[in-house]
């Protein structure tokens, strides 16, 4: 099980996911997770918002977000693909981010 001790994609979701609602939540800002203009980035975009902004964790918008985040990010495309070697665990249903879902107060 993949639960925070290896760099995973997963991981990454989970904290750009949290790190943007702490920063909404204090100042305002732009939801843009995905690579505008791909259809990886589409998917991306989608699914995150549907975590960001739902009132209850969807195990599917999570599952899509973590599949399509190496080439669907753009923090990923801005880093230069440092996170292309993570892995992925799409068996991982219980992510330490849905005990923080909703993410916006």
């Amino acid at each position: 099980m993949l639960d925070g001790r290896i760099a995973t994609a997963n991981n990454e979701v989970e904290a750009y996911l949290f790190g943007k609602a702490v920063a909404i939540n204090a100042v305002g800002g732009s939801t843009q997770f995905g690579v505008v203009g791909t259809q990886a980035g589409q998917k991306y975009q989608q699914a995150m918002e549907t975590l960001f902004y739902g009132t209850t964790f969807d195990l599917n918008a999570y599952q899509t977000a973590v599949s399509n985040f190496k080439e669907g990010s753009a923090a990923n495309l801005q880093a230069k693909g440092i996170y292309n070697n993570f892995s992925v665990d799409l068996k991982l249903s219980n992510p330490v981010i849905k005990k923080f879902i909703p993410l916006l107060q």
